[in-house]
């Protein structure tokens, strides 16, 4: 009998505090990973991750969002900020297709965030990326004609003739050039991209569980 009084003291002492609720506190676990586990990453900084689906100038267009892969983890001073497998994603923010005068093609890309396995999301602030099938035509106009007036200009001395040879150099030579078409662009998926960040961010160390 006497056992049986001091187990139910017992429990009579401690069932206020079995009872009571522990609820988990988001705001001070927040507070606690901005001060452990928050990295600065400067600009200028380099992430390399791989084209997904391919890119085409012919089928492409403004506002097409674009989306790579990290291949391997990325770290910054020692700390993981996006493993592998997280996405960097942007978008198309300018399309110039070849055509005869002005050139190949040319698409223009932005991205502005990182999504990473647990569907956290960095925004980040990276350099426009201009990709291109080649060097422009269009800078290359003047040296194409000069080139054809010269070519012209060596076939006599006679003033009459030379002028004539300038004329014929320039049509040839020009006309070749306004009626070459240019290439468009075409990138395939797994193509490495070199991302740089713009500007600094500051975001928190990707826990793994």
């Amino acid at each position: 009998m006497r056992y049986l009084l001091l187990i139910i003291s017992i429990l009579f002492v401690i069932s206020p505090v079995m009872s009571k609720e522990y609820n988990f506190d988001e705001n001070s676990y927040a507070e606690f990973r901005q001060d452990y586990a928050q990295v600065t990453i400067p600009k200028g900084t380099i992430i390399y991750s791989k084209l997904i689906d391919n890119i085409n100038s012919e089928t492409n267009s403004e506002n097409d969002i674009i989306t790579t892969i990290l291949s391997n983890d990325w770290k910054f001073d020692g700390k993981l900020i996006a493993p592998e497998g997280s996405k960097i994603t942007g978008k198309i923010v300018g399309v110039k297709n070849a055509s005869y005068a002005s050139g190949h093609a040319i698409v223009k890309v932005v991205f502005n965030e990182i999504i990473r396995p647990d569907n956290s999301v960095i925004p980040i602030d990276a350099k426009k990326i201009s990709l291109t099938a080649g060097e422009s035509k269009l800078a290359g106009t003047g040296r194409v004609v000069l080139q054809g007036a010269a070519q012209g200009a060596r076939i006599t001395t006679s003033p009459t003739r030379l002028a004539t040879g300038m004329a014929t150099g320039i049509l040839t030579k020009g006309f070749v050039f306004v009626t070459k078409r240019g290439r468009e662009l075409f990138i395939p998926s797994n193509t490495e991209f070199k991302i740089e960040l713009k500007n600094d961010f500051t975001t928190l160390e990707y826990l793994s569980n």
